[in-house]
């Protein structure tokens, strides 16, 4: 037996957990720049003031036309029209800044030779799966459960779930990542253990109080394999 098979082997042994989700933005990479950059794409096609970076990035996570509710109240119209304009800019420019957070290639890397790994994000599936490939990690996932392709939205847990029944495994035995306080909630309504990405540039809203937190990919690592 390989030496590679081994250590696999002897993780299995020690972790509680056989699968591992992921969440994107925020925990995988770091889509800040391009993210604000489509934003005010979306606010200047609109005519209107593009409103404070740090009130932006707390809306990420949530399904896109809601992003824009806080700014332009509960016109389903104008949303949507934001959000096309959103897109049409994304479309061309969603790897123009967007980054992997510092050691995350090597975390799934390590850890996909021993885990089926998932991605549940609110990122439209085609930008999700060109991100994977653009970072040479689509091998390394073996499934993607994303917005717009027919499941409910974060923090219905449907995303979560259908990977748990693909990957066989029970909702104890999966461990979800994520960086938003919409993570945690998701990861509460399928009764699956959560770890906060501290790295990230998401909050819990007031909620961190007993919550399992990981301040790198690193230690993340460490908690998957020894959980």
């Amino acid at each position: 037996m390989s030496a590679g098979r081994r250590r696999a082997r002897r993780r299995r042994r020690i972790s509680r957990f056989k699968a591992v989700v992921f969440d994107l933005d925020g925990t995988l990479i770091d889509s800040r720049g391009d993210i604000l950059n489509s934003f005010s794409a979306a606010f200047g096609a609109l005519g209107r003031e593009v409103p404070p970076e740090t009130d932006l990035l707390h809306t990420i996570g949530y399904r896109l036309e809601e992003c824009f509710i806080p700014f332009l109240g509960n016109d389903e119209e104008l949303c949507a029209t934001a959000a096309k304009a959103f897109r049409a800019y994304y479309e061309d420019h969603h790897l123009d800044k967007t980054r992997p957070f510092e050691d995350i290639d090597g975390l799934l890397s390590d850890l996909a030779p021993s885990f089926p790994l998932g991605l549940a994000t609110m990122k439209k599936g085609y930008f999700a799966r060109k991100i994977l490939k653009a970072f040479s990690w689509d091998g390394f996932f073996k499934g993607v459960a994303a917005s717009e392709e027919g499941l409910k939205s974060k923090p219905d847990p449907e995303m979560l779930l259908k990977l748990i029944s693909d990957f066989g495994v029970s909702r104890n035995e999966t461990l979800y990542v994520g960086d938003t306080s919409i993570d945690m909630e998701m990861s509460e309504r399928a009764g699956v253990p959560f770890v906060f990405a501290a790295w990230g540039y998401g909050t819990l809203d007031g909620r961190a109080g007993g919550i399992q937190t990981a301040a790198s990919p690193v230690e993340l690592k460490k908690i998957v394999l020894t959980d």
